[in-house]
Formats: C-alpha cells, sequence, structure tokens
C-alpha cells in the first residue's frame, strides 16, 4: 500500500510541478489531483497500516491440530485436513480469492493478506473501522465471526506471527452483511452472493437458517438469493463459476450424551434440525459441510443431512477447539491473551475457542483454494465431484456408513456426507483429473398423492401403503445431484414424518426425520409446533452421485406419531443445564402428500 500511495504521490507532483503555463488546462494532472485527495481523505478500507513480519515459523501453530493431528490434545492422530503434503508440494492457495460472507473481516490483521483482493470488500454500514478497532465484546457488533472465519480459510504462514490458514497464501476479502440493517438486508444478501462475482473464486459462507429450531426454514433462500447463485455459478470464474459453501449448521442433537428420561426415539439424544430443513445449505449449487474433532467424530450439533458434501475440522465431544485469527487488539474473543484457555504462547490477537460449522467450513473452502491453485480450469461440478471422491471415511464404525450403486462406488453418511476433507488426496486429484462432462437437461417427474400412515418407532414401512413412484428414462448416467419437491397437507404435523427416497439402485437418503419443533428461551425451550398449515418443501441429497437416474424412485413416508417428546424438566448437556417447559401434542390423524416431483442433475457418462 505504501508504494502504492508513493507511486500516486510523486505522479501527481511531478505533474504539476512540470506544468508553468497557467492559461492551458490538464485534465490529467486534474484528475490525478482528484484521486490523491479522494486517497488521502477517504482512504479505502483496506489502507491497512500494517505490521511488520518477519520470516520464520508460526508460533500457534503447534496448536492447529486442524491441520496437523499428532494425538496431542486428546486428539487422534492424522484427524486433520491433511494439507502438509500440499503445502510441501508447492500448493499453497497462491492469488486465489476467498470472499468472506459473514459479519466482517479484520482485513488490517497481521495475519491475513487482503492486498489484491481489496476491491472486493463491501461494508454495508459504513462503520467497519470501529467494530473492528474498538474494545467492545463479540456480542456488540463487531467482527469477530468474520475474523476468525478468514483465518481458518487463509491466515498467512511463516511470518512469525499467529498461525496458518489451510490456504496460506489466498487472499481474503469480507461483506460484513450479518452486521447490515434489516430494512436492506435481503438486497445485501443478493449483493454479497453476487457483486463482482467474475473476479471472485470462492464465498465462504458461514452462517444460515437459525439453529435448534426443527424447523423448515426457507426465509432466507428467496428468489433473490437463488437468483445470485445462480448467476455465480454460471458467471463465475470465467463461466467455471464460483465456489459456494455453506455451514451445515449447528441445530443438530439437542444433548451430547443420552437423557433417558426423555424419548427413547434416536436413543435419547434428541436431535432437531437436519441441514435439508436449511432452504440455502440444501440448495444443491452450494456446498454445504459438516463439522468433526481431533478424534475424526462428529461434534454433537453439527447437523445430519442427505445434502451434506464433507465434513470439515473444528471442534468434537472432547471440546478441543479451533485456533484462529481474532480482531487485533482488545476487542474479540480473546480480549485478556492471559485468560483460560489461553496460554502465553497466545496474544489477543488469536483465538483457540473457535468452533461449530462455521469453523469446518472455511477449512473446507480453503482446500478447494488450494485444489483451484493446482487446477484452475476446474469448474465448481468438478470440485464438489472431486471433494466426494476424495474424502476419508472418518469415523469408521459408525453405523450409518453405507454404499451408494455408482460403477465406482461412494462411501455415504448422513452425518459425513462423503466423509472428512483431505487436502493432499483432493490437490492431487485435482491435478491429474480429466473435467467432468457438460451438465445436461435435468430429468423431471411429477408423483401423485400418498396418504401419511401412522407407525410406532421400530414398525418397517408397508410397500403397497406408504410408498409412491416416478420412473425416469434415459439421459443421466452419472447423478450429480436430486432435489424432491414434497407437498403435505395442513394434518401432516412435519416433527413425526419419516420421509426417505430410494434410488433405482437403493440408495437411500432420509429427507426428514422424527424431531421436536422448539422455541428458544436462552436455554429455555418449549414445544411447538413444526407447521400449522400445508406445507410445500425441496429436499435435497448428494447421495447418489454418479449412479443411473433411469428406473423407478420411490418415496416412503409414514407418521412417527409416538416419538420424540420431550417430558418436562431440566437436563445436563455438557457444560449447560436445558430446561424443557412443555410437552407437546402429536394427534394429527388424516396426514398426507397432496403431490411430490423430481429432478435429477447430472451428466451423459
Amino acid at each position: 500500500m505504501f508504494k502504492k500511495f508513493t507511486f500516486i504521490f510523486l505522479l501527481f507532483f511531478t505533474t504539476f510541478s512540470s506544468c508553468n503555463d497557467k492559461d492551458k488546462s490538464d485534465p490529467l494532472g486534474d484528475l490525478l489531483m482528484l484521486l490523491f485527495l479522494q486517497n488521502f481523505l477517504n482512504p479505502p478500507v483496506s489502507a491497512c497500516a500494517g505490521t511488520s513480519k518477519i520470516a520464520g515459523s508460526d508460533p500457534l501453530l503447534q496448536f492447529q491440530w486442524h491441520l496437523k493431528n499428532e494425538g496431542n490434545f486428546g486428539g487422534t492422530t492424522n484427524s486433520d485436513s491433511n494439507v502438509q503434503p500440499a503445502w510441501d508440494s508447492g500448493t499453497t492457495g497462491k492469488n486465489i480469492k476467498i470472499l468472506i460472507v459473514d459479519d466482517g473481516v479484520d482485513i488490517c490483521h497481521e495475519d491475513l493478506n487482503n492486498t489484491g483482493a481489496e476491491q472486493f470488500n463491501v461494508d454495508f454500514t459504513n462503520r467497519l473501522s470501529n467494530q473492528i478497532n474498538g474494545t467492545t465484546s463479540c456480542d456488540n457488533g463487531n467482527a469477530c465471526h468474520g475474523t476468525a472465519v478468514a483465518g481458518v480459510a487463509g491466515a498467512v504462514r511463516n511470518n512469525s506471527v499467529g498461525g496458518a490458514g489451510t490456504a496460506p497464501d489466498a487472499l481474503v476479502a469480507g461483506r460484513n452483511l450479518l452486521l447490515s440493517s434489516n430494512d436492506s438486508f435481503s438486497a445485501n444478501i443478493v449483493t454479497s452472493m453476487s457483486k463482482d462475482i467474475s473476479g471472485i473464486d470462492i464465498s465462504n459462507n458461514s452462517w444460515g437458517a437459525p439453529d435448534t429450531t426443527g424447523k423448515y426454514n426457507a426465509g432466507l433462500a428467496f428468489s433473490g438469493w437463488r437468483d445470485a447463485i445462480q448467476e455465480g455459478v454460471t458467471a463465475g470464474r470465467g463461466g467455471k463459476g464460483a465456489l459456494y459453501f455453506w455451514a451445515g449448521g449447528n441445530g443438530g442433537r439437542l444433548f451430547s450424551s443420552p437423557q433417558t428420561v426423555l424419548s427413547t426415539f434416536n436413543d435419547g439424544l434428541i436431535w432437531v434440525d437436519n441441514s435439508n430443513y436449511d432452504g440455502q445449505a440444501n440448495d444443491p449449487r452450494v456446498m454445504a459441510v459438516c463439522a468433526i474433532g481431533n478424534r475424526g467424530q462428529q461434534v454433537f450439533y453439527s447437523e445430519r443431512g442427505a445434502n451434506l458434501l464433507v465434513c470439515g475440522y473444528s471442534e468434537g465431544d472432547n471440546r478441543v477447539a479451533t485456533t484462529t485469527t481474532d480482531i487485533m487488539g482488545s476487542a474479540g474473543y480473546n480480549p485478556n491473551s492471559s485468560r483460560t484457555p489461553f496460554s502465553t504462547v497466545y496474544t489477543n490477537n488469536y483465538t483457540n475457542i473457535f468452533n461449530g460449522t462455521s469453523s469446518a467450513t472455511p477449512n473446507v473452502a480453503g482446500v478447494a483454494a488450494l485444489m483451484l491453485e493446482a487446477n484452475p480450469n476446474l469448474t465448481w461440478r468438478d470440485v464438489r465431484w472431486i471433494l466426494a471422491k476424495t474424502a476419508k471415511k472418518t469415523d469408521p464404525d459408525d453405523d450409518d456408513w453405507d454404499r451408494n450403486n455408482a460403477a465406482e462406488k461412494f462411501d455415504i453418511n448422513h452425518k459425513y456426507g462423503f466423509g472428512a476433507v483431505d487436502a493432499n488426496a483432493a490437490v492431487s486429484l485435482a491435478k491429474s483429473q480429466t473435467l467432468l462432462g457438460a451438465e445436461v437437461t435435468p430429468l423431471n417427474g411429477t408423483g401423485g398423492s400418498l396418504s401419511i400412515t401412522t407407525r410406532a418407532e421400530g414398525d418397517a414401512f408397508n410397500t403397497a401403503e406408504d410408498e409412491s413412484t416416478i420412473s425416469l428414462g434415459t439421459g443421466i448416467g452419472k447423478i450429480e445431484s436430486v432435489e424432491v419437491t414434497v407437498s403435505f397437507n395442513a394434518s401432516s404435523n412435519l416433527g413425526d414424518l419419516d420421509l426417505r427416497l430410494i434410488s433405482p439402485g437403493n440408495t437411500e437418503s432420509r429427507l426428514s426425520e422424527p424431531h421436536p419443533c422448539l422455541g428458544d428461551g436462552s436455554g429455555t425451550f418449549n414445544q411447538v409446533p413444526c407447521n400449522t398449515g400445508a406445507v410445500t418443501w425441496t429436499f435435497s441429497t448428494l447421495r447418489n452421485m454418479d449412479e443411473p437416474a433411469n428406473g423407478t424412485w420411490r418415496l416412503r413416508v409414514v407418521d412417527r406419531r409416538t416419538a420424540p417428546i420431550m417430558i418436562p424438566g431440566s437436563y445436563t448437556s455438557g457444560s449447560s443445564t436445558i430446561t424443557v417447559t412443555n410437552s407437546a401434542n402429536h394427534n394429527n390423524p388424516d396426514a398426507a402428500i397432496t403431490s411430490w416431483s423430481i429432478r435429477v442433475r447430472g451428466r451423459a457418462n
């Protein structure tokens, strides 16, 4: 920045000091004077003073188990994103632009590189500098969350400060969407997804629908958002498509351990949200990310979903979280570096308590940045396929693991998608992989109505009563995504429904599961109706990756009316107490699906 400023100043000085004819106008000189004054009086958001950095090892890298797990901190050796071999091969995300759509980013942070991405910053509040440089806590409107996200994706490596990002030579830009006012929020969502999209490689979105409600939520996935995403995947990166990564959600299990006094359904863990209930995270044009910890297992609040792609590393049930950047100075998650659980190696410019799918998502986005450096010709669909193909089968003893019916089968799990992200495997395949064929015209089919019968928790489906079918023809030899739109009548309690899609190859996708719907009262929950009228909802699944589409697709549904019901009382979950205030009423006869349809996307072969 100093060199750029000096060049403008010297050019201005030379131009005007060489002009002695007062009668002649000099438009170039006037323009340069205006440019100088504008930059001097109103410096851009990215005009950072900077911090002196000396080449050397990063003091906090030793704590970043998500990058290299050596079994310390109670973890399992090699349960990490496996970035070191990619780095050693020279792949570090050089010049890949990662846009952090969040509550803002401290773009002047000593361990972040915004130079080269400044033009992509957008400040919706016109007070970003105050949000970053203030002394308020993270609950009072500064860029804590986005700054931590940015560090996971792209903190600079080998600069003697902080730690490293997954793609340490990537460029980060920020848009403080989450702090914009309610009256402009929808418009700002569209801007955040689409502005200057041709120059942005990756959009990281560690935000979404409210957690722990259990309700289907399409409020943020309005038509303007969908149109902006479509623009991004068609016009972004010169037509190869921008990559949108989305947090899968933190509303999974309400309890970290079984609660025997509650309904026994789901082993007493009480699953509330599913990522497929979020109209943004389940859009097949975005890549939804789940969260696992340093033992390679799901953190209890990470949501399940047939729409999930892969998991990133964030935090496990042992509560060992992620080390990343914090707002510089006395604001942020770590205002006092001596505060527990921080050690003297940390300064208050860094934190080690960042977690959730918010942290897992930039971990995966950073891996995608490494892939794009390794092969800039990859389309967004190529990146999605490679991430699925190279994912590690984490937590292999989990009983939900299955294999789909593709010619080269994929391991699949509703908790883990295709597995845990593996940077080295993804980068290696990105270098050698032939690009996928063009997406062909989607296959569409429409089904009829179906009465929803009531069955107890352990009862099997009855094919004659609980199933509707749609037959699709040829045209897609290898599926990439499937969308299922289902219309339920007003008598259907969405929290009672067990809804599954079975492909012609017998791959099952659980779209909606029995769950409570909750009103949140800061640790006090009341059970509320999941819906009060008819609902039409579009689910998605990636679990049929590379299967052929032709044949009979089956939709199965039953009403598990007996579960889950939580008994009023107070329960312990980890270090917190959860209070349930009321019982739930599941008396809903005459439930029915009035119609359903399917859309399959993919390529010919």
